[in-house]
């Protein structure tokens, strides 16, 4: 599967679209920020909790930062 250029940045311009990768980044940042109230709030240092809010911030962050390649190259491998 390959993707237009053009195709991809006219999406990526588009009001829903930008708004989608927005609420990416809104969305790491509550991770963290319900980390940071388990953790220093109510005084739970679990590591299993911190993993879950990190990784679930990374994974948004890693959605916010997708390229046509990398959607491209998952196609390709089956993913």
């Amino acid at each position: 599967m390959r993707i237009d250029p053009e195709n991809w940045e006219e999406w990526k311009a588009h009001p829903i679209t930008e708004a989608m990768f927005r609420a990416f980044f809104v969305w790491a940042a509550d991770e963290q920020q319900k980390w940071v109230a388990a953790s220093w709030g109510n005084g739970q240092s679990d590591p299993a909790v911190l993993s879950m809010h990190r990784e679930r911030a990374r994974l948004l962050e890693q959605l916010s930062d997708i390229t046509p390649e990398k959607l491209e190259e998952a196609h390709d491998e089956g993913r």
